[in-house]
């Protein structure tokens, strides 16, 4: 299911419960009917707000529309507000940075200068991307990183898309490096013990407290019997 996050003033929200045909239902589910109602139907006289595939004579318009073509459209959407948000934490941290400048310049500190363009060239290649501090991490989990990172939603689908495991978990979520992710897998099915003194030794401490996390969540447990640690479902 794809899961779209959207911000809505106060008045259009407002004007959308009061409408008639979403009287009665709670706001969430007055929006969600909302966006469907405006992908599935048309306007009056006028043409539809999404092209849809042509409708036999005699079908209403909301039947003739393909739940596939509905959740495409909607996960289109979900990928463009995702690389909006991440245009937007781009112009914030330039805003921020601007902030500190005009403080300092109010205080009597003289300005920085300007950097070259090769300090400019320097700094991109220091600059290191999600994906590649993951890979030095090996595990990231949300908890960790909630007071560094303005937009989470983004961040996450940002290392999913460059191919990072994004576990969503009841306690938030946690992203793991793909080959990290092979190892653990690997080294847990040979793991048959329960005892955490040993299973630290043997994951350390990063696969130990994925473990923990994944134990804790439901999604692994240890069987007994077998002595050994079972997925209690599929996972990447």
């Amino acid at each position: 299911m794809v899961r779209l996050c959207i911000s809505i003033p106060y008045e259009v929200l407002e004007k959308i419960i009061k409408d008639q045909r979403y009287k009665g239902l709670p706001p969430e589910e007055a929006v969600r009917q909302f966006i469907i109602d405006a992908v599935t139907q048309t306007e009056k006289g006028g043409k539809a707000l999404i092209p849809l595939p042509p409708q036999k004579e005699g079908e209403s318009v909301a039947g003739t529309v393909p739940e596939s073509f509905i959740i495409q459209k909607l996960d289109n959407i979900h990928k463009w507000t995702s690389r909006t948000y991440e245009i937007l934490e781009a112009l914030l941290d330039k805003v921020s940075t601007l902030e500190q400048e005009i403080k300092n310049i109010s205080a009597g500190a003289p300005p920085r200068p300007a950097p070259k363009a090769a300090e400019h060239e320097e700094r991109g290649r220091r600059r290191k991307s999600a994906i590649d501090f993951l890979k030095e991490q090996k595990i990231m989990f949300e908890a960790d990183i909630a007071n560094r990172i303005r937009n989470r939603d983004a961040f996450f689908e940002r290392l999913r898309r460059d191919g990072a495991v994004v576990l969503e978990l009841k306690y938030g979520r946690v992203a793991v490096d793909p080959d990290y992710w092979e190892e653990f897998k690997s080294a847990l099915n040979e793991l048959d013990t329960s005892d955490d003194a040993e299973i630290e030794r043997r994951l350390g401490k990063k696969g130990y407290a994925l473990l923990k996390a994944l134990s804790e969540d439901g999604v692994v447990y240890f069987d007994a019997t077998k002595r050994r640690w079972v997925f209690a479902e599929k996972l990447p």
